[in-house]
């Protein structure tokens, strides 16, 4: 099978990058915009930082937090709650197994009470039981977006310019991204299976048209995004937490 627009920009990061931090700078470039500009994260986040630059003006003065601390990427902030999630990049292989020793710094790094949520961004679909057991055993709670849900953005990998603001494409009937936590919280909860949950849809269930390019506004990006209303499960993302 040919590789996608989004494969071969990350083929490129691999082959190109001279050391481990340039290629991961690059995908977390990427994975910021994802946030920023992926309609239904566009519409939960007011802002996204690299981590450097969230310590910097945010972690250090308020939480005391050093711009140093290793494991987390990038930290994005809802709108109207102001909470703070953490996000953590990994740009694998897409045949890589994905192992609990590869997310416990994660883990370690972010469970600090100014994050009410994290998210480990993945560019790999394999995950071992001892990870996938992992995030539903966390406080707080960790999810996962996988290399099929970077698949599935609205975002036109094809025309992707770092720094810019990308281009977009219609998708028919493919499902919003998702956010996935899996093991024994849906146990607990008597799902009999991995339960996804799924970002809002459009009012009234409507997709919408996409246009070619984002609105000029950088700092969100969305000044003409539609709005949404919450349908959700009893408990996801943008709900309540299992805490309460």
């Amino acid at each position: 099978m040919p590789a996608s627009p989004l494969e071969r920009i990350l083929a490129h990061y691999r082959v190109t990058s001279q050391t481990q931090k340039e290629k991961g700078s690059y995908f977390e470039e990427l994975i910021r915009t994802y946030f920023r500009y992926e309609a239904s994260y566009a519409d939960l986040y007011s802002d996204v930082w690299l981590f450097a630059d969230w310590a910097r003006e945010i972690g250090t003065p308020q939480f005391g937090i050093s711009a140093k601390d290793t494991g987390i990427d990038l930290v994005a902030k809802t709108r109207g709650t102001e909470e703070y999630h953490a996000i953590q990049c990994k740009c694998y292989k897409s045949d890589y197994r994905v192992v609990k020793a590869d997310i416990d710094s994660f883990f370690t790094a972010s469970g600090k009470n100014c994050f009410t949520q994290r998210i480990i961004v993945a560019t790999t679909n394999d995950w071992s039981a001892n990870a996938e057991n992992a995030l539903s055993s966390q406080n707080p709670p960790v999810y996962k977006i996988d290399l099929h849900d970077l698949e599935l953005s609205q975002i036109d990998w094809a025309k992707y310019q770092p720094s810019q603001p990308p281009a977009s494409i219609q998708r028919q009937d493919q499902g919003r991204p998702r956010l996935r936590q899996s093991g024994s919280w849906q146990a607990h909860h008597g799902l009999r299976h991995r339960q996804d949950l799924h970002l809002p849809q459009d009012r009234g269930g409507e997709r919408g048209s996409l246009v070619a390019n984002f609105p000029a506004d950088t700092n969100t990006g969305i000044a003409t995004a539609p709005s949404f209303l919450l349908t959700c499960p009893k408990f996801s993302p943008l709900c309540d937490s299992p805490r309460h």
